[in-house]
């Protein structure tokens, strides 16, 4: 087929670059696939990158034309993504931690790599590292530590600690077989998830922080808890774990803000601090006119109740003198 008989010419480090040059220079796609011996769909996702970035724009079948001039900084290597439905929150930076059983000379796992031919690089005193399924996996004598960098895109931050915690098991049932063990406690992994993130994407409130250059960390008793992101060019509004007692606060406090902005967008936006600054103004007015009217009205009942005490006095002194009166 093609791609084998066409040895393929080694890309620069930012190939998009190179893609953009071309087009600038007139080259069609075909051309460029051609020259760089890459398929029209390895391209496509070069030259989606810089549409996406509102370099070039598409203006005819295999006809680019090109927008804005590129800046390195424009355009950053895109998280990776694991979804097959796209929603509006991105849960990403996990960082589980699994405890393990007492392992058969699990102290000499070193020798097991060697003897397997297993790469690894040693770390701390008594840790190792490994790549397994492009996640960092650090094997310690009493834990294992995966770093898991890859995005995780889902309408509810539960589905996407859910998508998260599935890759998580992928890799610890991967190392089992590599390694020849197991890794449950009771017939089950015992792990806690130290580090996640979720970020509401292209959040109103982000965007306009990013388009005027401000900086957005808000901070709890527990610590840093929600801050304001631009790493992708996605306008982030994002939630991090602290050191909350509850394991579930961050899925919870993300919930919670997205659907803050979902009642703002549900009523137009409408609910400003100036209308409530307002609507306070009118309570409290109308407060003031309640407890003056209020006031008469508690007067007003005072003087009833007064004269009906006097009327009964009056009835029950006509009534004793009549009774005096007989007696006689």
């Amino acid at each position: 087929m093609y791609a084998k008989e066409v040895k393929k010419q080694p890309r620069t480090k930012n190939f998009n670059l190179t893609v953009y040059n071309e087009i600038k220079k007139g080259n069609s796609p075909i051309d460029i696939c051609f020259k760089y011996s890459i398929s029209q769909q390895a391209l496509s996702y070069y030259l989606r990158r810089l549409k996406e970035q509102n370099l070039i724009k598409k203006i005819g079948y295999g006809t680019w034309q090109i927008l804005n001039n590129f800046e390195k900084k424009e355009v950053k290597k895109q998280p990776k993504i694991l979804t097959h439905n796209p929603k509006n929150i991105r849960g990403h930076g996990f960082m589980f931690k699994l405890k393990i059983p007492k392992i058969f000379r699990w102290n000499q796992r070193e020798k097991y790599f060697i003897k397997k031919g297993i790469k690894y690089k040693n770390i701390h005193s008594n840790g190792h590292s490994l790549e397994i399924l492009g996640k960092k996996v650090h094997l310690f004598n009493n834990s294992i530590i995966i770093y898991d960098k890859y995005s995780y895109i889902a309408e509810l931050a539960q589905d996407s600690k859910s998508l998260a915690i599935y890759e998580f098991k992928k890799i610890i049932k991967r190392l089992e077989t590599m390694l020849q063990i197991s890794l449950r406690l009771n017939k089950q992994y015992k792990f806690k998830v130290l580090k996640e993130h979720y970020a509401l994407i292209k959040n109103c409130m982000a965007r306009q922080y990013n388009n005027e250059g401000k900086k957005l960390n808000v901070y709890n008793s527990d610590g840093l808890w929600l801050i304001i992101d631009n790493s992708f060019n996605l306008h982030e509004l994002e939630v991090q774990k602290n050191r909350a007692k509850n394991d579930s606060q961050c899925v919870i406090d993300t919930e919670g803000v997205k659907e803050y902005f979902n009642s703002h967008q549900r009523t137009g936006f409408k609910i400003t601090p100036e209308f409530m600054m307002e609507a306070i103004y009118k309570i409290t007015k109308n407060q003031e006119i309640f407890d003056a009217n209020m006031q008469s009205h508690l007067q007003v009942l005072k003087d009833l109740g007064n004269a009906i005490n006097e009327l009964r006095r009056e009835i029950k002194n006509d009534y004793n003198r009549s009774n005096l009166h007989r007696n006689k």
